[in-house]
């Protein structure tokens, strides 16, 4: 990859990939991504060039995205997730919202904490960036 060559990127990513997308790109390949960003897993992956790939990824879509987050592991990408707090925002007493008071009852390191600060932790914790 031509920026990452002539010093003007450390390092470059993809945009809206799921699996299919990442493997055609990773046949032909000479610098292999180091983050997919995926904006709505749920639709058409858009084609764009970026610096860092994103992917909208939440308890809600873990199905949707399973495949493109293992692939992404495989081939040491990092996912930054996008949207980490929308099931807060979406719909009301969805699992998320559910599974979040459980963690707050269950451990009390997390009583004081916003659903938000969990939400994030628990992306952390899958080893995600968490872009809110």
């Amino acid at each position: 990859m031509e920026v990452k060559r002539d010093g003007l990127a450390k390092s470059v990513g993809v945009g809206n990939f799921m699996k299919h997308d990442l493997e055609v790109i990773l046949e032909s390949a000479t610098v292999i991504p180091s983050v997919n960003e995926v904006r709505n897993a749920l639709r058409p992956a858009e084609f764009r060039l970026t610096y860092s790939i994103e992917i909208e990824y939440h308890a809600n879509i873990l199905e949707a995205t399973r495949e493109v987050v293992e692939l992404c592991k495989e081939k040491g990408i990092v996912v930054a997730a996008y949207g980490t707090l929308s099931p807060l925002f979406r719909s009301t007493g969805n699992v998320v919202q559910k599974a979040v008071a459980d963690i707050r009852a269950k451990d009390s390191k997390w009583s004081g904490a916003t659903d938000g600060q969990i939400l994030i932790k628990w992306a952390h914790a899958k080893g995600f960036v968490a872009i809110t």
